[in-house]
């Protein structure tokens, strides 16, 4: 049986695994930042996103009002993330 704070521990981890990919997808969209890098870059961030917004939900274990909490904190921190990605990719946003 898993204790609740191995749980926590699993969630946690497969987010920041996330957080990590999308940093390093970033760079692999760099160079077709125009043709399909910056489309691709956008929906695996939509993607990320979504996923710090479910997994706290998924442990039916924690009181609701913290999962909420959680929500908020890992919604965040998933856009600054996404941001930070294209900022430190330099990822054009505006293609001519």
């Amino acid at each position: 049986m898993h204790t609740p704070t191995s749980r926590l521990h699993w969630t946690g981890l497969a987010l920041v695994a996330a957080w990590l990919v999308l940093l390093a997808f970033g760079f692999v969209a760099r160079p077709h930042g125009c043709e399909w890098g910056t489309d691709a870059y956008g929906y695996a961030a939509l993607g990320v996103i979504g996923l710090g917004l479910a997994l706290p939900w998924l442990r039916t274990s924690t009181p609701w009002l913290r999962r909420l909490q959680l929500t908020v904190a890992f919604g965040f921190a998933s856009l600054a993330i996404a941001v930070a990605g294209i900022w430190i990719a330099d990822l054009p946003l505006f293609c001519p």
